[in-house]
């Protein structure tokens, strides 16, 4: 039950001096607003109406309630007019950096609506893939997928990221499906130069770790042309789940060997220690974070 929302029908039922007229003010059906009624009558306890073929009137309870639901109603609609005026204050400028890959999965949209809603602070956005000291380069925030060790940042996962191992189905009907983890040094692979260790692909087999040195004919630093070219039947490529899931739904790409691929890196904003105050940098990271669940939700 939305006792906001109830108390709001109830106040517009007694305005209106019926149901019918209440529902067509509020744009509703006439069952929904009398249910609404009647959820607060029971929430409460009391007869709030008295409810007749001809006429609709308060009770003595329902009089007394309604002054306090008038002063419920009117704090709130206080504390409506305080955020916005608290939104349109907030401002400043934050120095944020990311790996271009994130930008169309779910930074676009996190900037898109924070910058509708706080239009006075000002943001630069540093795109690559080189993990950058945010001290010494006068940064705000980063994002990564990485494990944090350094005492000095503040971290705050967001999600996990899976490593998934995927081919086009003309790359697999031409050189087979590999069934294990090390069938892939009968394969080219694709590497993506910004893991840690782009030569060696790491599974799971069994509740153990299992790296896997691999070979090809193509090493660049940007996921999303592996994905394509991967996609175009060229070889096997390893990459995060966020660049990949739409196509394999799409049926772009296929996973291969899914019952190894386990591997999870958290996914987390990390922000110095100096600037844990800030308003600004907390609701850039609270839309970042809807942004990003909205797009696992996709």
């Amino acid at each position: 039950m939305d006792k906001l929302r109830s108390i709001e029908v109830f106040r517009e039922v007694v305005r209106c001096g019926s149901f019918s007229k209440a529902a067509e003010s509020l744009q509703v059906v006439t069952s929904a607003v009398s249910r609404q009624v009647s959820e607060l009558e029971a929430w409460l306890g009391v007869s709030l109406l008295h409810r007749t073929t001809r006429r609709l009137g308060l009770t003595d309870e329902g009089q007394q309630y309604l002054h306090r639901f008038e002063s419920i109603y009117n704090s709130v609609q206080d504390l409506e007019a305080f955020a916005m005026r608290q939104q349109n204050e907030i401002s400043g400028a934050l120095r944020i950096t990311s790996s271009p890959s994130m930008v169309d999965y779910f930074l676009r949209q996190a900037l898109q609506e924070f910058l509708s809603a706080y239009p006075k602070v000002k943001i630069t956005l540093n795109l690559t893939d080189r993990q950058v000291s945010l001290a010494d380069e006068g940064f705000d925030m980063a994002i990564r997928a990485a494990h944090i060790q350094d005492s000095n940042l503040i971290s705050r996962e967001i999600g996990h990221m899976v490593m998934r191992t995927v081919a086009s189905a003309d790359y697999l009907e031409q050189h087979g499906l590999p069934q294990v983890p090390e069938d892939l040094r009968n394969h080219n692979c694709l590497f993506d130069s910004i893991l840690y260790r782009p030569l060696r692909w790491d599974y799971i087999d069994n509740g153990k770790d299992l790296s896997v040195p691999v070979s090809g004919n193509l090493i660049v630093n940007k996921g999303e042309l592996l994905r394509d070219l991967a996609a175009a039947g060229l070889g096997i490529a390893y990459l995060p789940d966020f660049l990949i899931n739409r196509d394999i739904r799409a049926g772009r790409l296929i996973e291969i060997l899914s019952p190894y691929n386990k591997i999870k890196y958290p996914l987390s904003i990390v922000y110095p220690q100096s600037r844990r105050s800030s308003r600004a940098l907390h609701l850039l990271m609270d839309s970042i974070k809807q942004a990003y669940c909205e797009m696992e939700d996709y």
